[in-house]
């Protein structure tokens, strides 16, 4: 169970960072978040679709020339950059 825990935070983390970094520049690209946060592209398209289907991020447009918007809630409004 504590292995669980660590995981969580980590990713809780994570996670926060991202949000941080999109605040900054919300058309921020995912090889450039895996870059930042020293993960794998696919450890960010991970956490970015399980923030999508937490209602806590969305992508405006398309890939490339699109934008990132964070949704207000409690957690998101509190994140300072």
């Amino acid at each position: 169970m504590k292995i669980k825990n660590v995981t969580e935070n980590v990713t809780e983390k994570r996670n926060y960072l991202i949000i941080r970094e999109i605040k900054k520049n919300n058309s921020i690209s995912i090889d450039q978040l895996a870059e930042k946060l020293k993960v794998t592209r696919r450890t960010i398209i991970r956490d970015i679709e399980k923030m999508k289907n937490q209602k806590i991020l969305c992508r405006i447009g398309p890939s490339k020339g699109g934008y990132w918007k964070i949704l207000p809630t409690e957690k998101t409004n509190r994140i300072k950059y």
